[in-house]
């Protein structure tokens, strides 16, 4: 009987440690992302982030820099630009959610409002890029937030706005 218990207790361990450890590493609620004492420029990862990335499917492109989101679409006609605010990485260093605030947009109305893009699988090749979205109505999307606070609440996966497509981006 005590053996059994003692299987029980160590079994238990092992999975609460290892759904703690896939929790630290969800890029829908990013973890500390390693060193909590540098900033999310500085973070080990960022220079691997940054640059061009394509997704020549779509026509779409993301250009991050140091301190900006740019987007492209079709025939690199600039869609979007957004300050970077935040970007929550998340412990394996290769995934996260990139807290941007629209500095000129396609829609006018949007400008100075939150938005978010989670990444996953970044190497210094391809990654996984998602805008934190949902449809609300027909033809109707919620892609915005009106603080910071408001985006880290509203744009996780749980919340049905990280919407993983597969589709891999090029870092050109």
């Amino acid at each position: 009987m005590t053996k059994k218990l003692n299987f029980i207790l160590t079994l238990s361990m092992v999975l609460v440690l290892a759904l703690a450890s896939c929790a630290k590493n969800n890029p829908s609620s990013p973890g500390s992302g390693g060193p909590t004492s540098v900033p999310w420029n500085e973070h080990p990862s960022f220079s691997t982030l940054k640059g061009t990335w394509a997704d020549y499917y779509r026509q779409e492109k993301y250009q991050i820099t140091d301190k900006n989101v740019i987007v492209f679409v079709s025939n690199n006609v600039q869609y979007s630009s957004r300050k970077i605010i935040e970007i929550a990485w998340n412990e394996d260093g290769k995934s996260g959610i990139i807290y941007s605030q629209y500095v000129s947009a396609a829609s006018p109305e949007n400008n100075g409002r939150y938005t978010a893009l989670a990444f996953r699988n970044l190497t210094s090749a391809i990654m996984e890029i998602v805008k934190c979205t949902k449809q609300i109505s027909p033809g109707q999307w919620d892609e915005t937030a009106s603080s910071l606070k408001e985006a880290k609440d509203k744009f996780t996966e749980d919340n049905g706005y990280i919407p993983w497509d597969g589709i891999e981006y090029a870092k050109e």
